[in-house]
């Protein structure tokens, strides 16, 4: 091995252990280099509790943060991961001086964040599961360090989308690598990680509610790596019942002739068509007991395991008539996508 060669070794191996820098000793070795003192407090000791815990408040020169654990150690690296941030945020160019060498998303980490809180990557799987993305892949992209100091970068993908993550375990490298993807969704639709339909207050205007029902169930079923110009042929490839069916048959030869649909039983209908299709039906009645001048029923019927979902508004007397029109304007919109 040449000596140039052995150097570089040398370098490598000493970034490497900079990288797993606990927040505690980046802010000692910060408040050595800057003749500073940094003073931890215990502020509150829960060791009388059924759960126990400990808050520690850390001082240095003008910065004050706190952090708490389930012990002294885990409460003052909180503590000192919090006041780097503070002074990060008050001084950014920290980032290409004192703290240049540290990569603050990936490796200054506490050393008892392998207690992860939240499941990641099953919200992650929920999330990609629920909008037809396929299921995330991970892989170990490299491996480096010497065996007391590894570092593991591991990639994620969804669709055509990719994020990596290092840490000094496998499992944490996923786990990060997991929460900056669903990060990333988030930023494209914040919808996506909602727990639920929203609720609709009263006080909406129907043709309001109508919208968001009808967005919330499109954004369910809206695949977000497929083009959306071709929507119509992307409606006929979800499902090979569509030609199976002898009642769509029909109802599509009387709107093809017509322009239009006269159906006596068009609910009935839609039911022979789901049924011969394998489709999901689901309705919905709104509430307009509090909307202004609405005394009419409104119902919305909606299919929803194809892609684009079709949807049918009817409004009527009583639910009967108003679910009769939802039925036949679902039908149309069949008709439309399939044509």
């Amino acid at each position: 091995m040449t000596e140039t060669m052995a150097f570089d070794l040398q370098d490598k191996s000493a970034h490497i252990s900079s990288l797993n820098k606990t927040p505690a000793s980046i802010v000692q070795e910060y408040a050595a280099k800057n003749r500073l003192v940094p003073q931890y407090d215990l502020i509150h000791n829960g060791v009388s509790h059924s759960k126990v815990s400990f808050k520690y408040s850390l001082t240095l020169d003008d910065y004050v943060a706190v952090g708490d654990g389930s012990s002294k150690k885990e409460a003052k690296h909180v503590a000192a991961l919090n006041l780097l941030k503070i002074m990060i945020e008050d001084k950014p160019e920290l980032l290409n001086t004192d703290f240049k060498q540290w990569d603050f998303d990936n490796h200054v980490v506490s050393p008892f964040d392998n207690n992860i809180k939240v499941n990641a990557v099953g919200q992650l799987n929920d999330i990609c599961t629920n909008n037809k993305l396929g299921l995330p892949e991970f892989n170990l992209v490299r491996e480096e360090g010497q065996a007391h100091a590894k570092l593991f970068t591991i990639s994620c993908h969804v669709a055509k989308m990719i994020e990596t993550a290092t840490h000094k375990t496998k499992k944490q490298a996923k786990h990060l690598a997991a929460v900056q993807m669903v990060n990333k969704l988030m930023s494209i639709d914040k919808s996506l990680v909602m727990e639920g339909n929203p609720t609709v207050s009263d006080s909406m205007k129907v043709l309001e509610q109508v919208e968001i029902i009808k967005s919330e169930q499109i954004k369910k079923s809206l695949p977000m790596d497929v083009n959306f110009d071709n929507y119509h042929l992307l409606f006929k490839e979800t499902t090979t019942e569509w030609s199976n069916s002898v009642t769509l048959q029909k109802v599509m030869s009387q709107y093809n002739k017509n322009g239009t649909l006269e159906l006596p039983e068009a609910f009935k209908v839609l039911c022979n068509v789901v049924t011969e299709c394998d489709l999901c039906l689901t309705s919905n009645v709104l509430d307009t007991e509090n909307v202004e001048r609405r005394s009419n029923v409104f119902y919305i019927l909606s299919i929803n395991n194809v892609y684009p979902a079709v949807h049918g508004l009817g409004e009527g007397v009583d639910t009967a008539f108003a679910q009769q029109i939802a039925a036949k304007e679902l039908l149309i919109g069949i008709c439309i996508l399939l044509q």
